[in-house]
């Protein structure tokens, strides 16, 4: 009877010191008093039971169900998200065998002080992109920068230096400021942008073997005056200036007497080009023209083309007559931006605005995107479309990363939903 009473006040001896720790309004005490903890992650049996959890793995809990002065010593050096960084030092970064919210989540790999890693991280997290800026994690560490910011990379920064877009790159020097051409990624050059003492672009050399040609600008102070290919039957094209008006006259072929090739309206405020006429030779066994009026209409501040709009019509130049010419419909082209990404190429292509302008159908196949005047505004365009009733087409840009002031770093661009190219945009 005695050695029975013994065993009864041993048990409630040993009830009373469990008890202590576990209060009636501890999630973790499973009503006996005693905190069974079968794999020491800090969450009892019970407790793991009622969460779903595996009470036999130490990496399988709630974090909110966790008593992190009750884990055990193999989960505390554990690392249960791969990351590196044990789970303790992601806890309890003090040392302090506390809690207090100031730490990091050891089940989330992609949540971690990279100055707390001491352990080889895992294959997995090696693959991540934890900070969303397409660089992986592996590169990341390689690399010697942090993984989990994204604003740091090599390539990261504010100017532009180089595009990279199918088999080319686009050059830009001088903090991002000025364009200067275009190389294939063997390295080998495709065009090459000169610029004078004035840091006016005068000469633009094509490198392609089957197809060599200058391009030349000349200049009267701060404007320009003529331009011209220095092969072909292209001929020169004088540029003139009547107040908010630029006029420019090809000499091959020429325009029609006592006209012009294109006369554009400029906004005083903006410097863009709000209005355009021009006079194309038809040809074709005729001596007549078509006449294009244009109008470009913007945002609000005039930083953002939204649409291109032209009419044509028949022009004779014997009877000085305009016509209709049915076969020729209208041409609209229509442009949206990202809310988030500014277009990077911004300040070095508003410095040539007036070139390509000017030399339309050819200075924007130089530039990166190829997309009309839209290459000169200030947020990055995301899709564009063109309409005429003999040919349409749709380009539409994802951006897949980009950094905190809004540069993109990678965009992959869709022309009429089938042709794929990936871009990838490095800064200083």
């Amino acid at each position: 009877m005695k050695r029975w009473m013994s065993y009864i006040m041993i048990f409630l001896g040993i009830n009373g010191c469990s008890s202590d720790n576990n209060t009636d309004d501890n999630p973790n005490n499973n009503g006996s008093g005693l905190f069974i903890d079968s794999d020491g992650d800090g969450v009892s049996d019970e407790t793991e039971l009622n969460d779903g959890t595996n009470l036999n793995e130490a990496c399988s809990y709630l974090v909110t169900s966790q008593q992190f002065n009750k884990t055990s010593e193999g989960w505390r050096n554990q690392d249960c998200d791969g990351d590196g960084v044990t789970n303790a030092k992601e806890v309890d970064p003090d040392n302090n065998n506390i809690n207090e919210g100031n730490g990091t989540d050891p089940l989330d790999e992609c949540s971690l002080n990279i100055d707390h890693q001491t352990l080889i991280p895992s294959s997995t997290w090696l693959l991540l992109d934890c900070d969303a800026d397409c660089i992986d994690n592996q590169t990341e560490v390689n690399d010697g920068t942090d993984p989990t910011d994204p604003d740091d990379f090599l390539g990261a920064g504010n100017q532009i230096q180089t595009i990279i877009s199918g088999h080319l790159r686009f050059l830009f020097d001088q903090n991002g400021s000025r364009f200067i051409g275009s190389q294939e990624l063997s390295g080998d050059p495709v065009l090459t942008f000169h610029y004078n003492a004035n840091n006016q672009l005068f000469q633009i050399e094509s490198h392609n073997p089957d197809l060599p040609y200058i391009l030349l600008f000349e200049y009267a102070g701060d404007q320009l005056t003529s331009y011209g290919y220095t092969t072909g039957d292209g001929g020169i094209t004088s540029v003139t200036y009547d107040g908010n008006f630029i006029i420019t006259a090809a000499t091959s072929p020429p325009p029609p007497p006592g006209l012009f090739t294109q006369k554009f309206e400029i906004d005083p405020v903006s410097g863009k080009a709000i209005g355009r006429e021009a006079y194309y030779f038809r040809g074709a066994g005729t001596n007549d023209y078509i006449y294009w009026t244009t109008t470009y209409s913007y945002d609000t501040n005039k930083e953002n083309l939204l649409e291109i709009r032209s009419v044509p019509m028949g022009y004779d130049p014997d009877t000085a007559t305009y016509y209709e010419v049915p076969e020729i419909s209208d041409q609209i082209e229509l442009f949206e931006y990202s809310e988030e990404a500014l277009n990077p190429a911004y300040e070095a292509y508003r410095s040539i605005y007036i070139h390509g302008l000017l030399d339309n159908f050819n200075l924007h196949t130089y530039l990166y995107p190829d997309a009309s005047d839209a290459v000169f505004s200030k947020r990055f365009l995301y899709n564009s479309s063109y309409e005429a009733n003999y040919y349409t087409s749709t380009v539409s840009w994802v951006i897949d990363c980009i950094q905190s002031n809004n540069y993109p770093t990678e965009a992959t661009s869709t022309f009429n939903a089938s042709t794929v190219w990936a871009a990838s945009f490095i800064y200083e």
